[in-house]
């Protein structure tokens, strides 16, 4: 639900940060100097985050801050996992109790006819079937979700090379 659309969202911001902060990072790291003035002001903003560290420290702030972003959204999507999961099973041993449930109100004509292990195997098959369904909806969402945001910050970046960058990605896929 909402926690999941946080999630996502959050998840996608840290890939965005970290993507960010990559370019005047790698210039520092070889020493050469950047003038950021022109930059877009989200780039600003998050440069102006380490304007308080001294210059010898500003370049492993900056890198500390990278993968702090990149843990972050790791961590994220680990626990997008582990709740995954956690739906799948849930979703499964309710639909089958259920399913159960109601193969214990039926009559015993019903299982004169039927055979008892068939049904309880197709019930199992059917609710794996449909459980599958659900999650890769949910993970077609949270995938959207993720994209959506970091597509909205690189945008913010710049357009321009938004544009580039998803024609690049197309030639190579």
């Amino acid at each position: 639900g909402s926690e999941m659309c946080i999630r996502d969202s959050l998840s996608g911001l840290f890939n965005g940060v970290s993507v960010a902060l990559l370019v005047p990072a790698i210039m520092a790291f070889f020493g050469k100097g950047a003038n950021f003035g022109n930059a877009p002001g989200v780039v600003q903003k998050l440069l102006n985050l380490f304007d308080r560290v001294p210059g010898t420290n500003r370049v492993v702030v900056a890198v500390a801050a990278i993968v702090a972003a990149i843990i972050l959204k790791n961590i994220l999507s680990f626990i997008g996992t582990a709740v995954g999961g956690h739906l799948s099973r849930s979703l499964v041993n309710g639909a089958t109790f259920r399913a159960l449930k109601l193969l214990l109100e039926v009559g015993i004509d019903y299982y004169s006819k039927m055979k008892t292990g068939e049904i309880v195997q197709r019930i199992g098959s059917e609710m794996s079937g449909a459980v599958g369904t659900i999650n890769t909806i949910v993970q077609i969402t949270a995938t959207l979700l993720t994209m959506s945001t970091f597509v909205a910050l690189l945008i913010s970046i710049s357009w321009q090379l938004t544009i580039v960058s998803g024609l690049f990605s197309i030639a190579i896929v």
